[in-house]
């Protein structure tokens, strides 16, 4: 029986940022700290462009990459790195039991960092394993755009959860030589969880949209939800216009989740596309008001139920209409 895949955590180096960690590559005492004082294996290589200039003030561009370290955090992608010793020096090492689907974390610690105060700077969900034409070895990476993948702000570092704080089973906090650690299920939620937490952004809002979307219309993963995914990520604020626009009480049936459900659902509703995004044809762009309408979820489970296609909202009116003999009230906006 084929063993059961696992998330993955790695070892990233500690990129010291012109403007926070990550943000840039390192700084001139960021690249002597890392070959002068600790003797980084990829720093210390004659190919490396930071060990060209180890002796001098010269800054990097910021959109230069002298190692893969210097923007993992922000293109959501590492390796698993070569062998540098040995009879299989240079070549890549094998990370065979993880996958597209599972979580991937990236830890680091600065040089005045013990290793029991690693932290967590960043997590996503992996859609792509193999090897990448820019360098040797193992990559697993999330797609551009991916509402799966989760950064640690640079200015919230201080507050980055502790990666050994979250290891079950009494692991003592020691890593070792090699670059990465498999993780089990429970231990990853709760790093996700923790992450999460630090992450003020709207992907969250959308990745629930995203799967009520997919249950829907029967999507898979593919060309449709990234196109969605990425209309929200240039505008997080579409969802809350159609909201502003519309009201939070049903526009089929009229319900609303704060009454019926008291705190617990105040402020919800969810967002319909009156034209399905499947129908989309490259970026596009939609209209809160003419284009998106409020709807319980129920209604929207429903309005996706037509033979012929998505329900209008007046057809799912009169279904409403029909089975209750009278006419559902209408939102007052």
């Amino acid at each position: 029986m084929a063993e059961q895949l696992q998330s993955v955590a790695f070892k990233v180096i500690w990129v010291y940022g012109e403007h926070g960690p990550w943000t840039t590559p390192c700084t001139p005492e960021g690249r002597r700290i890392h070959i002068r004082d600790e003797g980084r294996v990829w720093c210390s290589q004659p190919e490396c462009r930071c060990n060209d200039l180890v002796d001098t003030e010269e800054r990097l561009p910021e959109d230069e990459e002298p190692c893969y370290d210097s923007r993992a955090p922000r293109d959501f992608r590492f390796s698993a790195g070569v062998y540098h010793n040995g009879p299989r020096a240079g070549q890549p090492i094998p990370m065979k039991q993880t996958g597209v689907g599972k979580l991937a974390f990236l830890t680091s610690r600065r040089h005045d960092m013990s290793e029991e105060d690693r932290v967590i700077i960043a997590c996503f969900r992996i859609d792509g394993v193999g090897p990448r034409e820019d360098y040797e070895g193992t990559f697993v990476w999330a797609e551009k755009g991916s509402p799966y993948a989760r950064r640690v702000p640079p200015d919230r570092i201080g507050e980055a959860p502790r990666f050994w704080d979250y290891r079950k089973g009494g692991a003592e906090p020691v890593w070792g030589s090699g670059l990465f650690r498999y993780i089990p299920d429970d231990e990853a939620q709760a790093m996700w969880d923790a992450v999460d937490a630090l992450c003020d952004t709207p992907r969250d809002t959308v990745l629930r949209d995203l799967e009520a979307i997919r249950f829907e219309e029967g999507y898979i993963e593919g060309q449709p939800t990234t196109r969605l995914v990425s209309y929200y990520e240039r505008n997080p604020n579409l969802r809350s216009a159609a909201i502003a626009i519309h009201g939070i009480r049903c526009q089929a049936c009229g319900m609303s989740f704060v009454e019926r459900y008291g705190e617990l659902g105040e402020g919800y509703i969810e967002v319909h596309h009156l034209k399905p995004v499947s129908e989309y044809e490259g970026e596009v762009v939609v209209d809160p008001k003419e284009d998106m309408r409020v709807v319980c979820s129920n209604c929207h489970r429903m309005l996706h139920r037509g033979v012929d296609g998505p329900l209008t909202i007046e057809e799912l009116r009169a279904v409403l209409k029909g089975q209750a003999g009278r006419e559902p009230p209408l939102p007052s906006v």
